[in-house]
């Protein structure tokens, strides 16, 4: 399969699945304002009609603290209605529109890159995972929502791509700036890149790292590192310290804890299906004294099966922190399973696919 017309109509296929899911933030007279929409509403209208970005929380828990939630969306919408003219309502909606065309993009680039030894298998996987992502119950409730949190689920991809592609500087870059956009999609992402980094490292002192694998590890920790910096240096210049456990979820341990029906909910009867494929491929990968065919199956490169269960690992002490004693935003962690899911489920797909032979066909 040449990346030719068919792989780019399908990839198209998939951004106007994703518009079109997301539509309904235009539909409705009032957008999707459950949560903290209407808080960050009113920071940005604050900034613009201000134009000073409040170092104190007037909205939340009663007002009168330490603004310590990262301002880079707010001010990006802020910017837009400057800029524009055009309402902050709008402002939000639109950049929703924005966030459903790029993340099927964002996705199908991760996914081809992750497994680019196998052209064929590579396309096939970018594009499942290009649909898979525009299908998925949970992120379309995360990146419907006019909030910081779907930019967030935008730049996860596009710097776990970067951290593979080894590009130092576009991944400090992009992580300092999801840092300031998002907090809780930043931890998630530093890591997975911390646990993608240890578990390269197993690789190295069990086995050997090629010189690619040598420059992720660089990349996983320079992740990690800015990453966490960040967020440090600003919460000690809102609250003039550094303990990020004394905020309010982490006091009022804030969350719900989840089960397998909520994880299954949440990614869709499909994904869920290929994500189980894909997962019982991922580990019985190594698979001895089995049929060609079926063995052929069950073959899997290394460093996708490191990355998947890098994140995969994360996810799920995520949303069972509650097990590890944390008990804060079991239920809001979901979400970020459901990227690995995605991949997973791509994988799982392109596994069938290819093994059944139409990875074999020119289109």
């Amino acid at each position: 399969m040449k990346f030719n017309y068919w792989v780019m109509g399908l990839l198209l296929a998939a951004v106007l699945l994703s518009a079109y899911s997301h539509s309904l933030v235009f539909k409705e007279f009032m957008m999707p304002v459950y949560g903290n929409v209407g808080i960050h509403g009113a920071f940005i209208r604050e900034l613009v009609e201000k134009g000073n970005y409040p170092l104190v929380d007037k909205y939340s828990y009663g007002g009168g603290i330490p603004n310590i939630y990262v301002p880079l969306y707010r001010m990006a919408v802020a910017e837009m209605v400057l800029l524009t003219g055009i309402s902050i309502d709008f402002a939000s909606r639109l950049v929703v529109l924005l966030i459903s065309l790029l993340l099927p993009i964002a996705f199908f680039i991760l996914a081809r890159t992750l497994f680019k030894k196998q052209e064929r298998f590579a396309l096939i996987a970018g594009l499942a995972a290009a649909f898979f992502v525009s299908l998925s119950p949970e992120l379309l409730i995360y990146t419907v929502r006019p909030l910081p949190q779907a930019m967030g689920m935008l730049l996860i991809p596009v710097i776990l791509f970067l951290v593979l592609k080894q590009l130092y500087f576009p991944v400090a870059l992009f992580t300092f700036l999801l840092t300031m956009v998002h907090q809780e999609s930043a931890f998630f992402l530093v890591l997975c890149c911390f646990a993608f980094g240890f578990f390269l490292l197993v690789k190295m002192f069990l086995s050997s790292l090629e010189k690619e694998e040598q420059r992720m590890l660089r990349a996983t920790f320079l992740c990690w590192f800015v990453g966490t910096a960040s967020y440090f240096v600003w919460n000690a210049a809102m609250t003039g310290h550094f303990n990020v456990f004394g905020t309010a979820q982490f006091t009022y341990h804030e969350g719900n804890s989840v089960s397998i029906g909520k994880i299954y909910s949440s990614i869709g009867t499909l994904s869920f299906a290929f994500s189980v494929i894909g997962l019982v491929t991922l580990f019985t990968g190594f698979a001895l004294r089995l049929p060609e065919k079926i063995k052929k199956f069950f073959a899997v490169e290394t460093l996708p099966t490191v990355f998947l269960f890098s994140l995969l690992v994360v996810g799920i002490a995520a949303i069972k922190n509650d097990v590890l004693g944390i008990n804060v935003f079991m239920d809001r962690f979901i979400v970020y399973l459901n990227e690995p899911l995605v991949l997973l489920a791509a994988f799982g797909f392109s596994k069938v696919i290819t093994w059944l032979g139409f990875g074999e066909l020119d289109s």
